[in-house]
């Protein structure tokens, strides 16, 4: 078995169904490929979804109880038969070459290949636009030769044995900066990254408005508990900008943070009248600013949280800041 693609899932039987479609469908001889779908306490049918599908490669459905992405993915890791792992998310939908792309880059074992990630045409969603506004200068800065590793994106690919060498995710940290984690430890080991531009994968993406804030939530405790973990995280992650910037913004980040109730609701009620006209140029932009910017806030005062207050958190950057560059 060449490649392994590993597939963790929640809740998303279609979603599920199509993405293994697409990707039953390679240009890759099927004897030389896996499909391993990890079902994470799905209720909804899954299983039985993914069972009916008639492929023409062999196909694993993993199920466990609800555990988080990234112990989802070390079960596919483990149950994996590939000499190489491709990750991909399961609201992907994947080009028929995308295989062969991924391969055709690997050409030692200090390397991961990633493809870039596409929003669909289809999907025009603000949460769409939102995360491809986020996601698109990375993709944009690859280029010819090798990058820096500073996160394991999905619609990666990389050896099987480099991650069982660092023990793969660490599943302390569920769904959230799990992949930033494993990448920062699979570079102190030397690897780098290949840009592969034409193992290209579409995404409809799933989550709602809401969803997609309060799962910020999440990001803002880990990114504390992973800068106190991994001082080298400073430079790739948004604490790092806390203390920059004008004077204005500034105090509004103290302002944000300090505040008893969070103002993220009341922007919560404009957002909702401007999704509806999201068809308008103008207005669809002022959607996304105010999506990110709810984003922004949650995720804000869930790192002040966890470091106890706002001054602790600008005191922990500053120290981190310090160290580093001694």
């Amino acid at each position: 078995m060449l490649i392994s693609i590993v597939i963790p899932t929640y809740n998303r039987r279609d979603s599920v169904a199509h993405c293994v479609k697409s990707l039953s469908h390679q240009t890759l001889s099927p004897e030389l490929f896996e499909i391993i779908v990890v079902i994470d306490g799905s209720t909804d049918g899954s299983i039985e979804s993914l069972s009916a599908l008639k492929l023409s490669c062999t196909s694993h459905y993993i199920e466990q109880k609800n555990l988080g992405q990234a112990a989802a993915r070390n079960a596919g890791i483990q149950a994996a038969k590939g000499q190489y792992i491709l990750f991909v998310d399961d609201d992907f939908l994947c080009e028929s070459h995308l295989l062969e792309e991924h391969l055709v880059k690997h050409s030692s074992q200090d390397i991961v290949v990633v493809g870039p990630i596409s929003r669909d045409r289809h999907d025009h969603s603000l949460p769409a636009f939102a995360i491809d506004r986020e996601i698109r200068p990375f993709y944009d800065g690859l280029g010819p030769g090798l990058h820096p590793l500073t996160w394991l994106p999905p619609n990666s690919s990389l050896p099987r044995a480099s991650l069982l060498a660092v023990g793969g995710y660490d599943e302390s940290f569920s769904s959230a900066r799990e992949d930033t984690e494993l990448g920062l430890r699979l570079a102190e080991r030397g690897m780098q990254i290949v840009y592969a531009p034409n193992a290209t994968v579409r995404q409809r993406y799933l989550k709602s408005a809401s969803e997609l804030v309060s799962g910020a939530a999440l990001f803002g405790y880990n990114d504390v508990r992973l800068l106190r973990m991994r001082p080298n995280y400073l430079p790739h992650c948004n604490l790092s900008r806390l203390d920059h910037g004008p004077w204005w913004k500034r105090s509004l980040r103290n302002l944000i943070a300090i505040l008893p109730i969070s103002p993220e609701p009341l922007l919560a009620v404009a957002y909702w009248f401007v999704e509806k006209a999201k068809e308008i140029g103008f207005l669809r932009e002022a959607g996304i600013r105010l999506l990110n910017l709810r984003r922004y806030i949650v995720w804000l005062r869930a790192a002040v949280r966890q470091a106890g207050r706002f001054e602790s958190l600008l005191a922990l950057v500053e120290d981190t800041r310090s160290r580093t560059h001694r």
